[in-house]
């Protein structure tokens, strides 16, 4: 995940200043040359920084105020992806619950109005309109019950993402004859 990266990123960059904040003492070695009489000399040097004020105890407070942020920002990720988990499971419930009753219901009722309206047609007691609109109610059960289910198992899809439901599935490799 991008905020565990960063995170560890934040905690290296901690690290690196808190290895910055001690001095570092330099030792040279070099050969000079005069040019007048020819000579040439051998000159050594070396410092050591004292270092008394100089901590970077500001790079350090910011690395570290970075990975708090980081850190913060995780949690928010993980909080949000709980969040959508407990929606998606109520929506999975109540949409399969509103299948179920279109299915045993609705649907039910919707035929036998069209077969009703058919009958009360044949024996002149409706108009083509009424058998029509019997119909077309009947496929719009049909359609909504269709919604329903395509929504349904959308939202499972998405359960099984956030929860990782098919994850040992992922590490398996495919072999091509």
């Amino acid at each position: 995940m991008v905020f565990t990266a960063q995170r560890e990123i934040a905690d290296a960059r901690v690290r690196v200043e808190q290895a910055r904040a001690t001095p570092d003492a330099t030792v040279s070695v070099g050969v000079r040359s005069l040019w007048d009489d020819g000579a040439v000399g051998l000159v050594v040097g070396g410092s050591i920084p004292l270092g008394r004020y100089d901590r970077n105890q500001g790079a350090i407070d910011r690395a570290r105020a970075e990975g708090l942020a980081a850190e913060s920002d995780l949690a928010v990720a993980r909080q949000e992806r709980e969040r959508e988990i407990a929606r998606l499971q109520v929506q999975l419930a109540s949409r399969a619950l509103e299948a179920r009753r279109i299915q045993e219901e609705t649907l039910p009722q919707a035929e036998r109005a069209v077969a009703l309206v058919r009958e009360g047609f044949n024996r002149g007691g409706f108009t083509y309109n009424d058998v029509i609109s019997a119909q077309r109610a009947l496929l719009e059960t049909r359609a909504r019950r269709v919604a329903v289910l395509k929504q349904f198992h959308i939202d499972r899809a998405r359960l099984d993402r956030l929860t990782g439901a098919h994850a040992p599935l992922v590490g398996v490799t495919e072999t091509q004859p």
